[in-house]
């Protein structure tokens, strides 16, 4: 089973795949407004899931912002209170499940879909 979280700025979704890749489970809440309690609620989202699917899923999440390579800090979100934060390293501790959270950078969109064009700066 493969969890996949969608944190936004105004709602967090959680979505558990099968192996086949059809959706098991799908949930959403309004994003919390602090650090400390969207850890939380993250975490509660993930206990839910594999309660209710019967699997401990990997987890991945798509963040508004990017990892620094080596510090592991969250940079560039515009979801302020992420910034400066070891996202990936909190939650491994809050789900127990060292190595297995990854993170995505979830582009923001320039009418391009958010890719950069060669030659553009990015």
């Amino acid at each position: 089973m493969r969890f996949g979280i969608d944190l936004g700025g105004t709602k967090t979704e959680i979505m558990a795949l099968r192996s086949d890749g059809s959706v098991a489970l799908r949930r959403r809440i309004a994003t919390p407004r602090d650090y400390d309690t969207m850890l939380r609620a993250v975490a509660e989202l993930v206990r839910a899931a594999d309660a209710e699917t019967g699997s401990r899923g990997s987890v991945g999440m798509a963040i508004p912002g990017s990892e620094s390579f080596g510090s592991n800090l969250i940079k560039n979100a515009n979801t302020t209170y992420l910034i400066g934060k070891p996202l990936r390293l909190d939650l491994e501790k809050v789900l127990k499940r060292c190595g297995i959270v990854e993170l995505a950078q979830r582009f923001q969109s320039g009418g391009d879909g958010g890719h950069a064009r060669e030659g553009e700066g990015g």
